[in-house]
């Protein structure tokens, strides 16, 4: 009976060590060096119970997600494919795949494997939600809407969550990207009934507010969101934006002055702050800050355009016509831009020549530019080449005929050619467009025609 005790007793510590070798054993300290945050004790724990069990999902399950979390993508990946081997027809190795895929930019081989998940387990709300964000990253919002019309039904018939309460921004987002703005709105109104908090939504329902002329342009919206978020770059940027466009060029500056506060490398800020500027007639101001802007954005033709403006403010023609020159060798939209205002630069420099096969080229990629007409009327004007002048007006103002511009332009022509009742129409019809468009100069002339043409 001794003998038998002492045998006993000699055994149950090797039980219990053969216990504490099981893979479920390895597996649960992983789990709780995981929760506590210590990937790589729980990468440990977890290599131990494969070793003890080379075929145990569970393991191999969450050492991915331990490598994951490390940031050991490659590595994680192949754990996940390895889950994937060992049960091909479950739907969460491709979804723990798919999320390493998403973290290491390759968003189209997580597609690939968040549909595979759906086509194992179309149910799987989790997979559906994280392809939704990728399609909308791809600028596939049609894709996109559908994921997440699924998702916002699967939280429609469950007990009220917090899960995928955003999916209504996000929807939201994809409706405003392909212009379905009504929609897009009644997803940020749900967005924000279900969380007053959502900064997100107040910003994009104030984009869609920025688009639409009897609001205010997004201004409240924009700062709310900004109360919600006082670090929300964009929001500032974009009530920036809405300042500008309601003439509050101060108020504008103040913005964009936040924006490069919190980022300094802020290149659409910069630019849009010299913009701002040179409103208020602060060309020397602008160009520098166009010119920092280009040094962060060197292809960013549109603030080429501006700086361009900027030069032929400050007299400057040569810059002007190497910064249109610039815009008129890249091929863009732009392009015709380019060609147009470098020929206007040419002309006020007395290269007439020169202006002349710009604003010809200009004419020829974009012959709806009004612009174009103008430019071509002021260089006959120039030259004494009345005819030709007037028919670059009329064709100009077919094409724009609220041009206060053009209309000042060619009464000061005819002004000088002795035309003063028609130059009396024009100048009149310059004071009804725009009263502020070069306020003084107008009422000279418009003085001088009714006097001169009153004395004949």
């Amino acid at each position: 009976m001794i003998h038998c005790l002492r045998a006993l007793l000699l055994v149950l510590p090797v039980v219990a060590q053969l216990q504490a070798q099981t893979p479920l054993a390895h597996l649960e300290e992983g789990n709780v060096h995981y929760e506590a945050g210590q990937y790589q004790a729980a990468l440990e724990a977890y290599d131990q119970a494969i070793v003890l069990d080379s075929t145990y999902i569970p393991a191999h399950t969450n050492k991915g997600r331990a490598l994951h979390a490390l940031e050991r993508y490659e590595e994680a990946q192949a754990a996940f494919g390895t889950v994937i081997a060992l049960a091909p027809k479950a739907a969460s190795g491709y979804v723990y795949r798919a999320h390493v895929y998403r973290a290491s930019d390759y968003p189209e081989s997580a597609i690939v494997d968040y549909t595979t998940a759906l086509e194992l387990h179309p149910e799987h709300t989790e997979a559906r939600y994280h392809r939704a964000q990728l399609y909308q990253a791809l600028d596939r919002h049609a894709a996109a809407i559908a994921d997440l019309d699924v998702v916002l039904r699967w939280r429609a018939t469950n007990a009220p969550t917090n899960a995928y309460r955003n999916s209504h921004r996000l929807r939201g987002y994809s409706h405003r990207r392909l212009s379905h703005l009504k929609a897009a709105l009644a997803d940020f109104n749900r967005a924000i009934a279900l969380d007053p908090t959502d900064a997100e939504a107040y910003y994009h329902r104030g984009v869609i507010a920025a688009y639409q002329t009897e609001t205010d342009n997004g201004l409240l919206d924009f700062t709310k969101a900004i109360q919600l978020r006082p670090d929300f770059v964009k929001a500032y940027f974009r009530r920036g934006m809405a300042y500008h466009q309601q003439g509050d060029y101060k108020a504008a500056l103040k913005d964009f002055e936040q924006v490069l506060r919190l980022n300094p490398d802020a290149a659409q800020a910069l630019s849009a702050q010299g913009y701002t500027q040179a409103q208020l007639g602060k060309h020397k101001a602008a160009l520098q800050a166009y010119s920092r802007a280009l040094d962060l954005q060197p292809d960013d033709v549109a603030t080429y355009i501006r700086r361009g403006y900027a030069h032929l403010a400050l007299g400057d023609h040569a810059a002007a016509i190497a910064d249109f020159g610039v815009v008129a060798a890249h091929p863009s939209a732009y392009q015709g831009q380019g060609y147009n205002n470098r020929g206007n630069a040419k002309r006020l420099k007395g290269d007439y020549t020169g202006a002349l096969a710009d604003l010809k080229q200009a004419e020829a990629l974009d012959s709806l530019n009004a612009y174009v007409y103008h430019h071509r009327a002021l260089l006959a004007a120039d030259q004494q080449q009345s005819q030709q002048a007037l028919a670059h007006w009329q064709r100009a103002l077919a094409l724009n005929p609220q041009a206060a511009a053009f209309y000042y332009e060619r009464g000061v022509f005819l002004l000088a050619q002795e035309q003063y009742d028609q130059a009396v129409r024009d100048l009149s019809r310059v004071q009804q467009l725009d009263p502020n468009y070069r306020r003084r100069e107008t009422q000279q002339a418009l003085k001088a025609a009714k006097r001169k043409f009153l004395a004949k």
